[in-house]
């Protein structure tokens, strides 16, 4: 059995103690649900349901987007976030040591070029 839930999501900021109620992100997700899935027909699913909607919007499977071409018609790529954080700054987090508050990943995340929101 498979469920899609589609829906509209409002999100409020709070900006110190303030709600900021009139920020306007709204936004519409989906909830995607299969009895007896794990995670990578999870996966399989989600991949089919956005081809299916680049396909149904904009009749066919190569869409320019921003400046860039996007091809719905191969598989997507299937990479742990580990990987991707390591292409891209090269950083390997699994390799860090636990400790506490996270100082080591901090140090780590800095040596690597990037700043962390208490940092800002």
């Amino acid at each position: 059995m498979r469920a899609f839930h589609p829906g509209t999501t409002q999100r409020a900021i709070v900006v110190g103690i303030v709600w900021m109620v009139t920020y306007g992100a709204q936004f519409t997700s989906v909830e995607l649900y299969q009895a007896y899935a794990d995670y990578t027909d999870m996966m399989a699913l989600a991949e089919a349901l956005i081809r299916d909607c680049a396909q149904a919007v904009t009749g066919g499977l190569q869409v320019e987007y921003q400046g860039l071409q996007l091809d719905f018609s191969q598989p997507f790529r299937r990479v742990s976030m580990n990987q991707l954080v390591l292409e891209a700054c090269g950083l390997d987090v699994m390799a860090l040591e636990a400790s506490p508050g996270g100082e080591e990943g901090l140090r780590a995340a800095r040596e690597a070029g990037m700043q962390a929101l208490r940092d800002k």
